[in-house]
């Protein structure tokens, strides 16, 4: 019997020409699904561990080099065959792919998840979150020791505190996000924008460590604008990262930065993009994104998304420690004390009197940062009055037409003159499309309302337009 990979004996399988395609693609993943070797993700592509990584099978011949490194191909008279391309190619799209091991992410750091009892860290190898798995492949490098929970948050006041933040708020925000960047689940995470009214105060050295502490690694900018961003994006996915870094963002001109795919990402826990020139998909959940802009204006659906963290001084000056190598010196005691934080149980922090959108990710983070570093600083997210009033406007509503709701404002200039003045003069067809501009950020996401439960705006497919709000906790 054949060697397979580390040694071990390879399996016998007879390619037997008699057979249908379909039946020998049904026998030959029968055995790949007992070897804990194949999986796959929900969208087919399939995934090969191979000394503590995964890599996508996407390509005939890398599939048949994975192939043979357990399975002994052989004719019906017992010697032994090579596949040709063709075959290997039927076997890769074959449908019967679908009975490997459905892995929904990789992680390759150890993250936090609520089991519903409470916190609990993710073991190496498959974990069952829920209906999703998760693997956790640990570094395969056994003279790497792996991140384990510290109590404290010294490294992390240490390494952050050279940066010239406006408030102890804006520092708590970065905590924060570093928190939820080390918690596993159904949630979705703003957008880290780190502003500052002067070049050189470490803007971009602040994402980068941020990214350090959560990936163990020196992360690459990616490209802000442009058609090849989602390729980009879907890149990320490919390697098992999880942190996508925005950098240097400048608009001039009066010009906003527009990203209407950044805008979806950031409102859906986990990602699905098309693999170029092909059917497969990249997946992943719970991708993260970090920015840092230089004058630049947001479009209001970005501005909605962001966590902001405001840096300011009247002169550059050195930062020292450099928080970079501070990331790179002691990611092991930073990235602990972050597991420390997201496996504590503190009670509830109410939200600031002004909606919020991601409000399971404020109710994950929050109470976990504010003993340490006092309360986070939503103040400066960049919720527009015009915003801020739709909220208001549909406090009390449960189902409306936009017509309806462009009646309720016109009897109610006082309490809301900001839409009005979004919506300005013009017909009613052309103001209720403004509206529905207004509504559009609105649809789908779960937003706090204060003094009540968060409410989630529906749109109905149907014409003319109609909404309803869900409402709960």
């Amino acid at each position: 019997m054949a060697d397979g990979e580390e040694g071990g004996p390879r399996e016998k399988f007879n390619f037997d020409l008699s057979s249908t395609e379909h039946e020998r693609a049904e026998r030959l993943y029968a055995i790949l699904a007992r070897s804990k070797k194949f999986y796959r993700y929900p969208t087919g592509t399939i995934l090969f561990l191979s000394e503590g990584r995964f890599q996508e099978q996407t390509d005939p011949w890398t599939f048949n080099g994975s192939l043979v490194s357990l399975v002994s191909f052989e004719t019906g008279k017992g010697k032994f065959r090579s596949l040709e391309y063709k075959d290997l190619a039927a076997l890769l799209a074959s449908q019967a792919r679908f009975s490997l091991p459905v892995i929904e992410d990789i992680i390759t750091s150890p993250k936090v998840f609520d089991t519903g009892r409470g916190p609990e860290l993710f073991k190496p190898g498959l974990n069952a979150i829920g209906k999703y798995q998760v693997y956790y492949a640990r570094h395969p490098d056994p003279t790497i020791i792996e991140p384990e929970p510290l109590p404290g948050v010294e490294h992390l006041k240490a390494c952050f505190a050279p940066f010239p933040v406006v408030g102890p708020g804006d520092l708590a925000n970065v905590i924060a996000w570093l928190v939820g960047g080390v918690v596993y689940g159904n949630m979705t995470t703003p957008l880290l924008m780190v502003n500052g009214n002067m070049p050189g105060l470490g803007k971009t050295t602040l994402i980068q460590a941020v990214a350090y502490i959560l990936e163990g690694k020196d992360v690459a900018a990616t490209p802000a604008y442009g058609s090849e961003f989602s390729k980009n994006v879907g890149a990320k996915l490919a390697s098992t990262d999880h942190i996508v870094l925005l950098d240097n963002v400048v608009t001039r001109g009066g010009r906003e930065f527009d990203n209407p795919d950044l805008s979806t990402y950031l409102t859906q826990p986990s990602t699905d993009i098309r693999k170029l020139g092909t059917n497969e998909f990249h997946s992943g959940r719970q991708l993260l994104f970090a920015m840092s802009i230089n004058n630049a204006r947001l479009a209001t659906d970005i501005a909605l998304r962001s966590l902001v963290v405001q840096l300011n001084s009247e002169r550059s000056v050195p930062l020292v420690p450099y928080p970079l190598k501070y990331a790179r010196d002691h990611r092991r005691e930073l990235y602990g004390e972050l597991l420390g934080l997201a496996l504590s149980r503190p009670g509830p922090v109410p939200l600031p009197d002004y909606s919020f959108r991601f409000v399971d990710w404020w109710n994950t983070c929050a109470p976990r940062v504010s003993p340490y570093f006092g309360p986070l600083c939503l103040s400066r997210a960049a919720v527009d009055a015009a915003t801020q009033e739709v909220v208001d406007l549909l406090g009390d509503l449960q189902e409306f037409t936009p017509s309806d709701l462009l009646t309720r404002i016109d009897s109610q200039v006082d309490a809301y003159g900001s839409i009005i003045d979004r919506l300005g003069k013009g017909s009613e067809r052309s103001r209720i499309t403004r509206l529905g501009k207004l509504l559009a950020p609105l649809i789908d996401v779960k937003t706090a309302v204060v003094g009540a439960p968060a409410m989630t705006l529906r749109k109905r497919d149907v014409k003319p337009a109609s909404y309803f709000i869900e409402r709960g906790e």
